[in-house]
């Protein structure tokens, strides 16, 4: 529900793409202030190279004071294919 203040932290971590050569380091905090609904937006920028190195990924994490509020999936793997 839309009761409360409820606040999301985020990261990024590489796996195969690299930190800083495939995409940008990103972390933070979503805030959801009390009675607010609307999306929010993680943005992370990507890092464009000459060479072709096929499919990367990384992975972005999702944290709450709270766990039990973000549900089983907390990790997600994000792909980038040349």
């Amino acid at each position: 529900n839309s009761s409360g203040e409820l606040s999301v932290g985020y990261e990024t971590s590489a796996f195969s793409a690299k930190a800083g050569a495939d995409f940008t380091p990103t972390s933070g905090t979503l805030v959801w202030a009390d009675g607010e609904t609307a999306d929010k937006q993680i943005v992370v920028g990507l890092i464009g190279g000459d060479e072709y190195e096929g499919s990367e990924s990384f992975y972005l994490t999702l944290t709450a004071e709270n766990p039990l509020l973000l549900g089983e999936i907390t990790d997600v793997s994000v792909s980038l294919h040349d």
